[in-house]
């Protein structure tokens, strides 16, 4: 951890004095824009090897958690001896660029299983958009069922969808979401909350909406949320 330190710390010293030299000892414009060149580039390596790949390494590792963690759920997941086919996945709120406006927050999937190959894996949209965005904007962390088979087409402009995410999410029959939160706490020590995504478990067939609508499984699912929360909130 020390010997990390303290080549980061070189890593960031080194491009100021490569800058300070040549301000202050390249006479020639083009030697002081080489020794601009070198810092800037050291610079770069140094925070993609301190920053950037640290933190792709912890998303690589959390995913792995999550996949162990849901695998048995998703694999089992069963009613009436029947088998159901669920899917879950983990969508975390971040500011995107667009249209309009310029500057929005939408929800970006940052882990899924059992969506690979369906057309709605790596679906984002508006925080204010389809089902999870009414549970996300309720601020409370409880799990919210809907199911789809009994609503219409008409019903279903309720969540805001573009006619492309339409047919995209055509295949979903229920849908249990649960809003993740991170505890903070204000300035005076009060505890606040800074809601930052949500967990949705839905159900591609039948009896996948079946099982989804029993209370035991939403409250099971709300103490998945509790984990996914610690994984990565």
């Amino acid at each position: 951890m020390l010997a990390k330190f303290i080549l980061s710390l070189l890593g960031r010293a080194v491009p100021l004095a490569l800058a300070l030299v040549g301000v202050s000892q390249f006479p020639k414009a083009y030697q002081r824009n080489i020794a601009y060149g070198l810092a800037l580039l050291i610079y770069v390596v140094v925070d993609y090897f301190g920053t950037l790949r640290p933190l792709k390494n912890l998303e690589d590792k959390q995913k792995e958690l999550l996949d162990l963690f849901f695998a048995r759920f998703v694999g089992s997941a069963e009613i009436e001896h029947q088998k159901a086919t669920i899917r879950v996945n983990v969508m975390l709120v971040k500011w995107c660029i667009g249209w309009w406006p310029p500057i929005r927050r939408e929800f970006l999937q940052f882990y899924q299983k059992g969506m690979e190959g369906h057309p709605d894996c790596n679906a984002h949209f508006r925080i204010k958009a389809g089902f999870c965005g009414q549970a996300f904007n309720s601020r409370y962390a409880r799990a919210h069922y809907v199911d789809l088979r009994l609503q219409s087409t008409e019903d279903k402009k309720q969540y805001r969808l573009t006619p492309a995410l339409q047919q995209q999410t055509s295949i979903v029959k229920a849908i249990v979401c649960v809003p993740l939160y991170r505890k903070m706490k204000t300035m005076r020590g009060n505890a606040s909350y800074k809601w930052v995504g949500v967990l949705n478990i839905d159900a591609t067939d039948d009896a996948g909406a079946d099982l989804l609508r029993e209370p035991k499984i939403q409250e099971q699912i709300e103490g998945f949320a509790s984990f996914v929360q610690a994984i990565v909130a």
